[in-house]
């Protein structure tokens, strides 16, 4: 299932479709940016043999930390978002969802 619908994949479907019901706009943005994540998925995993041929492996252990960390913050994020709208805990900052 990860391979098919990424974390980061998910993060911008929740993203979207929190912001067309808010804004009661047309759900469009929402499928396409749906389309263009699984395409980029199904690009990556089809040519990902290819790619990784041209990538050293110490390359691909930073970027695995550095986009596990900033996949965390935005976990982290969304949770204080939405413990924010229950009213659990104050707003923090503006909210940009």
């Amino acid at each position: 299932m990860p391979l098919i619908a990424s974390p980061q994949g998910i993060v911008i479907l929740i993203t979207f479709a929190a912001a067309v019901k808010e804004n009661d706009t047309s759900p469009l943005i929402l499928y396409v940016a749906l389309a263009i994540t699984m395409v980029i998925n199904l690009l990556t995993l089809l040519f990902g043999a290819r790619i990784l041929k041209f990538i050293p492996p110490a390359a691909l252990m930073v970027t695995l930390k550095v986009v596990g960390v900033l996949l965390t913050a935005l976990a982290v994020q969304l949770i204080l978002w939405g413990m924010g709208d229950l009213g659990l805990v104050p707003p923090i900052g503006t909210k940009a969802h």
